[in-house]
């Protein structure tokens, strides 16, 4: 890859020492039977550490006291999560993993995951100067994020802007710079999420408009590859289009049908970010989620995620 090492591994102790630059002393093993087969995309950048994991069956061990936190975003398929031996299953949601606590990653079958690590050292820099307070960021830190929520939204579209920036081999000042703010947005929408200082329920609309507009939000995001009308959700959140409107203006700065084709490409990254490219087209993904027109998509798509939708697939 020109944008970092793809490496397609069988041998899980294999896979444990490629990790070991990003995450340190690692336990890998298949989830079931003895075989293993593992696709490790590494993009290294500057202050973060980035790559995607495609194994047929996996489960991670890493004991506590690691020095980073990690944001881990399922593509595609469920996994099991567990710290403090709570486990939890994630699709829809971004796992946090904090560095106090042992970490437990175990998927059955076809486990499809983008992590991405965050030094410790480095973040609580950036805690005290976001949130003008000299606490830890494990300090009350929530650890699942739906990414149907603002700052769900906003951390996936950051962190894939991060994953599409090309990794050039002489950086010039503008690439530095240009990775810098990549990186310091990532950090920031995580520092937002993970201590839910980023949403002020307040701002959202005014009276009666709060709850519509959540109601309007888990209706639209749960029928991504549906079609979805004005009057049928005006009906699903007992309020006027006028009044969704205006909430959703507020809110997410779009109107409802605006915050939907969002939505759907964020779906559609997830979805190529994760397929095998030998079995899975554009066309496939790009009608799955109600975009007809091929090229008004790949244009689209190319204006958010900086990477053509055939690029995002290849990866």
């Amino acid at each position: 890859m020109a944008n970092g090492t793809s490496l397609k591994i069988s041998d899980p102790e294999e896979m444990q020492e490629a990790l070991v630059p990003i995450v340190g002393e690692l336990h890998v093993r298949p989830s079931r039977g003895t075989d293993f087969h593992t696709r490790l995309s590494l993009k290294p950048k500057g202050k973060v550490g980035l790559f995607t994991a495609r194994a047929n069956s996996i489960q991670v061990h890493q004991e506590p006291h690691t020095p980073f936190f990690s944001i881990n975003v399922p593509l595609g398929r469920p996994l099991s999560i567990s710290q403090a031996s709570h486990p939890h299953e994630f699709l829809d949601d971004i796992n946090f993993t904090r560095p106090d606590r042992p970490i437990d990653i175990k998927a059955a079958v076809d486990c499809r995951i983008l992590v991405v690590i965050l030094y410790r050292e480095m973040m609580q820099e950036h805690v005290a100067r976001l949130t003008r307070s000299t606490r830890s960021l494990e300090s009350g830190m929530q650890t699942r994020l739906s990414m149907k929520t603002s700052d769900g939204h906003a951390l996936l579209r950051s962190l894939a802007r991060l994953w599409s920036e090309p990794r050039a081999v002489n950086p010039t000042n503008g690439a530095q710079l240009r990775l810098a703010e990549l990186e310091d947005e990532v950090i920031t929408n995580f520092i937002l999420a993970a201590t839910e200082a980023g949403e002020d329920p307040d701002l959202s609309c005014p009276d009666t408009a709060p709850s519509c507009v959540r109601l309007a939000e888990d209706y639209l995001c749960a029928r991504l590859d549906q079609p979805v009308s004005r009057a049928e959700l005006a009906e699903a959140s007992s309020a006027s289009i006028r009044t969704l409107s205006r909430g959703f203006m507020r809110r997410h700065g779009k109107g409802p049908m605006q915050f939907l084709k969002a939505r759907r490409l964020d779906a559609a990254y997830r979805d190529l970010l994760g397929a095998n490219p030998e079995s899975t087209s554009v066309t496939e993904v790009a009608l799955r989620y109600g975009f007809n027109h091929l090229g008004k998509f790949a244009s689209d798509y190319r204006q958010v995620f900086r990477e053509s939708p055939s690029v995002t697939l290849r990866t």
